[in-house]
């Protein structure tokens, strides 16, 4: 019955004084013995009440949370006493926001809709109990699904917000130095990155030269100097320079021989760096032609480790270097005029 993913069983949880569990609810045990069959995991909080010591245990695991600060979004059915819902009140909603919260009676017509419960019974159900967990899990999963949804667009907010002050402060400049430093920079924060390069290409002289105007990396503090080299498609910023592609290399020791270019170590070797993931970008004018490369190295998760970029980042960085080319268009115009 569940489909929820792997690693996702649901969790029932029952939050009752020790003198409700049997006498009170005789439906109890059978709602228990159902749960378990369906591949549930079964728990229960007993530090909002009286001891339970010299009852049976329910499940080895001690689901116990008294001040219930915890969040679980694995909890999809949560069994409590109208009574103690009211001394909780938003507590338990706060702590398992995706659960079917079910408020226990001790009589029916008492406190019904004075709390804050999905549903209110009586006793547990004793008929139709798989088709009361099969709905417990799918309300489980359809608020999973929503909360999903919310953070993804709270997500694209912020991306939204984060590429228009990029665009801002590109525009702002018009010192060509400090725009480049300005566009490395933020794109590098984006894509949350340990180190990365800037390359212009140089079409005035006879032969095509491609020029190293920036780099960065957060690891090791190097004097930049800027240099040209030939333009050229067996460097990886050549290749992306020279046919407009982009470029991602999950690992820039392990390009296929079959490539025509090749990852240069010499930084690597020289500074005790190890170059890994790999995004490479061109900038392109008003017409479509290929003035400059960006190049990302080594992108970081939250915990530090280097991982390969995602689609959703390369995206992000797309829509960067579009408005980069755009920004150092302009301050050329401006320095020309």
């Amino acid at each position: 019955m569940n489909d929820t993913g792997a690693g996702q069983q649901p969790k029932m949880l029952f939050i009752l004084r020790g003198e409700e569990r049997g006498p009170v609810y005789p439906g109890y045990k059978d709602l228990v013995a159902s749960a378990l069959q369906n591949n549930w995991s079964v728990c229960e909080s007993i530090r909002v009440c009286e001891s339970l010591s010299d009852h049976e245990s329910i499940a080895e695991t001690d689901y116990c949370n008294t001040e219930f600060g915890n969040v679980d979004t694995l909890v999809a059915l949560v069994f409590i006493t109208t009574e103690l819902c009211l001394q909780l009140g938003n507590k338990i909603r706060a702590a398992y926001p995706h659960a079917l919260i079910v408020g226990l009676e001790a009589s029916s017509g008492s406190v019904a809709g004075t709390v804050g419960c999905d549903l209110y019974i009586t006793d547990f159900p004793k008929a139709g109990l798989v088709q009361f967990l099969t709905h417990a899990e799918h309300y489980w999963k359809s608020r999973q699904l929503i909360a999903l949804h919310f953070a993804d667009l709270g997500l694209k907010r912020k991306q939204i917000t984060q590429l228009t002050d990029i665009g801002l402060a590109l525009g702002a400049q018009v010192e060509p130095d400090k725009l480049l430093e300005t566009i490395l920079t933020e794109a590098r924060a984006i894509a949350n990155c340990d180190a990365g390069s800037l390359y212009l290409v140089d079409k005035s002289a006879d032969e095509p030269m491609l020029v190293f105007k920036l780099a960065q990396n957060d690891s090791i503090k190097v004097k930049f100097q800027e240099t040209q080299i030939r333009l050229s498609d067996q460097s990886i910023a050549g290749y992306v320079a020279l046919s407009g592609e982009e470029l991602r290399i999950a690992d820039a020791y392990q390009i296929r021989s079959s490539e025509r270019y090749v990852f240069n170590r010499g930084f690597d070797q020289n500074y005790g760096y190890r170059s890994q993931s790999i995004v490479t970008l061109p900038m392109r004018d008003h017409r479509g032609q290929v003035t400059g490369v960006i190049q990302f190295i080594n992108k970081k998760s939250s915990d530090g480790e280097i991982i390969e970029f995602d689609t959703e980042t390369i995206d992000m960085l797309r829509a960067i270097v579009s408005q980069a080319a755009i920004a150092i268009q302009k301050t050329n115009l401006l320095n020309n005029i």
